[in-house]
């Protein structure tokens, strides 16, 4: 027997709408990518030249990687949120990503005269132009992109794959840690700098601070998320984020104050 028009418009009004990734976030999201790789390998592969290819110039190659690192490991968290269709499947890439390009942009103002606006090479004037545009639009952009996103209709589906409570818990545990320290980097720098393993500036505090508080903020996130295929793009991020940091580590362990239990 088929269906009246009334019984298929009551079944239709039964079926929950989840809310897509609205296109202006999902091209946002590959730019991000984009942008996040160039800055890695900027910092992670030429950690001891960015007098001439960074916008400011960091005299502890290890700090470079430890930056570059960082950076890197974001690329499979935003690749796998720009390639999701359901929205609550891609957001776990945009608030600490937000909180990040915001925060570092409030540190670049005030730590002006540090960047290379009057370097000698050019291609380090142009990456200082570059710095300065790519943290003044990235924020702005991720916000109207959320705006954008926010105007579509629909809800997010049920958590059909939720995370065993003791996974919970040790992400709860490290976001926690990884929010605390990068807060005290990036806002009592001079405090946290004679303690800290190698040595740092309050300009390189402050930027490896912004990038610790957005990593802490995605990983509460994951855990507010509860669900294996909302949180998988971030949890291969911060796998990686630890070996890329071993690896910087190994490579400049010279650096490193061995003697300093922060070590």
């Amino acid at each position: 027997m088929q269906n009246t028009p009334a019984r298929v418009k009551a079944n239709q009004q039964t079926e929950p709408v989840i809310q897509p990734v609205s296109p202006v976030m999902h091209w946002w999201l590959l730019i991000d990518m984009v942008l996040v790789f160039i800055a890695g390998t900027q910092l992670l592969i030429l950690s001891e030249m960015t007098r001439l290819f960074f916008a400011w110039t960091i005299q502890s190659a290890l700090t470079a990687a430890f930056l570059g690192a960082s950076y890197w490991s974001a690329v499979p968290m935003l690749l796998n949120s720009f390639r999701q269709q359901v929205w609550a499947n891609a957001r776990i890439a945009v608030v600490g990503v937000w909180v990040f390009t915001t925060l570092t942009l409030v540190l670049t103002i005030q730590h002006w005269n540090r960047f290379n606006w009057q370097s000698e090479f050019l291609t380090a004037q142009l990456a200082t132009w570059v710095w300065l545009a790519i943290y003044v639009l990235v924020p702005v952009g991720l916000l109207i992109s959320w705006v954008f996103q926010r105007r579509l209709p629909g809800g997010d589906p049920p958590r059909t794959r939720t995370l065993p409570t003791w996974f919970r818990a040790a992400l709860g545990a490290q976001g926690v840690i990884m929010l605390l320290v990068g807060l005290a980097l990036y806002f009592l720098p001079t405090a946290l700098i004679p303690a800290w393993p190698w040595a740092l500036t309050p300009l390189t505090a402050g930027a490896m601070g912004a990038w610790t508080i957005g990593i802490g903020i995605t990983s509460l996130q994951a855990v507010w998320e509860n669900d294996w295929r909302r949180i998988n793009g971030s949890i291969v991020a911060l796998a990686l984020l630890g070996i890329l940091q071993l690896v910087v580590v190994a490579r400049y362990a010279g650096e490193m104050d061995w003697s300093r239990a922060s070590a």
